[in-house]
């Protein structure tokens, strides 16, 4: 999955950051502990970078100091800041962007790591118990889905968030939690009624999942009026999109740039006809801008199912009420604008044919 921002692993999946929009209701009664140290020194020792340029150190949400210094193999940064959340580290090496994220805590930290092509894996961390401890849960979740039940694997997960809620933590553990229930409202709900018990803080950390998802509108947005949104067609013009009951519909969100998604559509191209059988239609929509680049690709590729370029701006367009902002994202509705499924496309073509 891509954004218009770098990438962004949480619990080992390939996410990406966006700033949530806060608002706030209760009083907000809670500090986060935390977030009161202040001054920091993190070390960055990578191998297998010979002729690296630069490196980047910074926080995913963008709070605190951005660092760009020249690239050595073994690189200190000083901080004016407690170090406590989610960051990048980005090496350049001849125009490609090595990169990684991790979740840090602490106030003298070292991160050794290998380049393995794009990516800096993580060898070793030093005065972060977090990371080891993220680590540690993401491997219990995973071995009591597989060996006991997936309600068993969310139990655990729910236990944790209301046990670390006020720990760094928090973020990751709801992420976890919403992403493998977003097509389960039953369950996303028992995790809004705990967040709704907490401080206004604590609730919005959980119920703003570092903007990636908002559990209110996974949960209360259950239908698409199609009306209400504004699209641009092949030939330029804006148009409606219509839809007949009898039919499901595939909202495939994409954008030129993101990787993912053309690697996707490349997939997706010899499966058109398992659609068809399942009386299923694929429809793009990009939040590209330019129109001629876009119609370009699509030709080229002979990409011939429908594809539209969404126009409202970002407050009122289908992607923002679906609550979009990771990407290639994929829609499954019926013909009467029912949600009726979200997740990647070959998740997607599996619950399609199976609907009937």
């Amino acid at each position: 999955m891509m954004q218009r921002h770098l990438p962004l692993f949480f619990f080992g999946i390939l996410l990406i950051n966006i700033s949530c929009n806060p608002s706030s209701k209760k009083e907000n009664k809670t500090t986060l502990s935390f977030n009161e140290q202040k001054g920091s020194t993190v070390t960055i020792e990578i191998k297998n970078v010979e002729g690296a340029e630069s490196i980047e150190f910074f926080a995913a949400d963008g709070s605190g100091s951005f660092t760009s210094v020249p690239f050595e193999n073994s690189t200190k940064i000083d901080l004016k800041e407690y170090i406590s959340g989610s960051y990048y580290i980005l090496v350049h090496k001849d125009s490609v962007i090595i990169n990684t994220s991790l979740l840090l805590q602490g106030n003298d930290i070292t991160i050794k790591a290998t380049a393995e092509g794009k990516r800096l894996k993580i060898d070793t961390v030093i005065n972060s118990p977090v990371y080891y401890e993220q680590k540690q849960i993401v491997n219990n979740f995973r071995k009591i889905k597989k060996t006991a039940s997936l309600q068993k694997a969310n139990t655990y997960l729910l236990d944790l968030i209301k046990d670390k809620t006020k720990n760094i933590l928090l973020k990751d553990l709801s992420y976890l939690y919403i992403e493998v229930n977003k097509n389960n409202r039953t369950n996303l709900k028992a995790l809004r009624a705990y967040a709704r018990k907490q401080d206004s803080i604590i609730e919005k950390r959980i119920i703003q999942n570092t903007g990636i998802y908002n559990l209110n509108k996974l949960i209360d947005n259950t239908s698409i009026n199609l009306d209400n949104f504004k699209f641009r067609n092949k030939t330029g013009q804006e148009a409606k999109i219509i839809t007949h009951s009898d039919s499901l519909y595939i909202f495939d969100f994409w954008f030129i740039a993101c990787k993912p998604c053309i690697n996707d559509h490349k997939y997706l191209k010899p499966n058109l006809d398992k659609l068809k059988g399942a009386n299923a239609n694929i429809i793009g929509i990009s939040v590209d801008k330019d129109h001629d680049i876009w119609l370009n690709y699509l030709k080229s590729n002979n990409y011939l199912w429908d594809n539209y370029i969404q126009l409202n701006n970002d407050k009122n367009s289908l992607s923002e009420y679906l609550n979009i902002y990771s990407y290639p994202t994929y829609i499954t509705i019926d013909g009467d604008g029912k949600i009726l499924f979200q997740g990647a496309l070959k998740e997607t073509l599996t619950f399609v044919e199976s609907y009937h």
